[in-house]
């Protein structure tokens, strides 16, 4: 009864182990994947050039990421008068450290693929690269927002030059998390 209901729940199975079901060992002992394997498919082009569109799309995603780190760098090793420990402009620094991470990573795992992801791998890559990209532009428009509440309210600047880099920066994060939404958006998973 319990296997039974294994079974009927594989497909539902929320636990983050669940893939390993899938992994089955083969007559030498070594365990083979037989899940669903997912392909990129691009409604506009034919089958045949697959690999070669799907390599023009992962070349174009990693230089739409291209500029993320450096740009966090910038905002990092810019004067402490910029940001003055304010919590408005700091915690959204910090959530777009952590999305342009998880998004470098998954774009890793998915150019890795080759234009074939098994099902986990689309599940906790690609799946999840829009919404991480509509994130991450929303935490470089909150921190902008922050920073234009900052100098309206706040004191003189002392680093002017410093504050129109930072917002420089963040409209660097805002079009390069836009362009990767639409080049993820563009390939389809079958």
């Amino acid at each position: 009864m319990a296997e039974e209901h294994r079974k009927g729940n594989k497909d539902r199975d929320p636990s983050r182990r669940a893939h390993l079901r899938d992994f089955h060992p083969d007559e030498k002992g070594d365990y083979r994947y037989e899940g669903r394997v997912r392909e990129a498919r691009f409604p506009e082009s034919e089958d045949s050039d697959a690999a070669a569109r799907f390599g023009q799309q992962v070349l174009r995603m990693w230089i739409a990421a291209a500029p993320l780190v450096p740009a966090l760098i910038v905002i990092g090793t810019l004067p402490p008068e910029v940001m003055e420990d304010r919590v408005v402009l700091l915690v959204p620094y910090i959530l777009e450290m952590i999305l342009v991470l998880r998004i470098l990573w998954a774009q890793y795992r998915v150019a890795s693929g080759g234009g074939k992801l098994r099902e986990y791998q689309y599940t906790t890559a690609e799946a999840r690269q829009p919404l991480r990209c509509v994130l991450l532009i929303g935490a470089a428009c909150i921190s902008a927002a922050g920073g234009i509440l900052r100098l309206v309210t706040g004191a003189a600047l002392q680093q002017p030059a410093g504050m129109a880099v930072w917002f420089a920066m963040q409209c660097v994060l805002c079009v390069c998390a836009l362009f990767l939404y639409k080049l993820h958006k563009q390939i389809r998973w079958s």
